[in-house]
């Protein structure tokens, strides 16, 4: 469980106590959003 904190905090960027306070479905929505979001940013 650990390593998938450490690894959406590092990858997205999310704060460590954020991604604690979240469930892993609520993570993975918002790391695919956070996705999402840079993915949109860099095509303009």
């Amino acid at each position: 469980m650990d390593e998938v904190i450490g690894y959406y905090s590092f990858v997205f960027g999310i704060d460590m106590q954020l991604v604690l306070g979240m469930s892993i479905q609520e993570a993975e929505e918002m790391a695919s959003l956070k996705v999402a979001i840079e993915a949109w940013k860099h095509s303009e």
